[in-house]
């Protein structure tokens, strides 16, 4: 099966790349750092087109803002990385499905 993995630089995504390298699944790990397939969770038309072109099956969110700190000067990152792009995921999941 094809899972796409968001956040894959943060550290719940290192750990997801630890505890999968043996799986026989095909985890597909994104970010919008270098050195993962870039992915911008908070657009529901890349998702659809990453979902599709690698027949993702299914998706784990390893993307947040977790710096509670910083999070009130952040402006408008925020509230799309945390609350838009989980719907975006679930809702093009939900549109994938048979």
């Amino acid at each position: 099966m094809n899972i796409l993995v968001t956040g894959a630089n943060g550290q719940l995504g290192n750990e997801m790349q630890i505890v999968t390298k043996d799986s026989k699944d095909k985890y597909i790990f994104t970010d919008v750092c270098d050195g993962y397939q870039k992915l911008d969770i908070t657009n529901i038309d890349c998702i659809r087109a990453a979902v599709r072109e690698n027949d993702v099956k299914c998706i784990i969110n390893c993307a947040a803002w977790m710096n509670v700190d910083v999070a009130e000067t952040a402006g408008d990152l925020v509230e799309p990385l945390n609350a838009k792009s989980p719907e975006n995921l679930a809702r093009v999941m939900s549109s994938f499905r048979l």
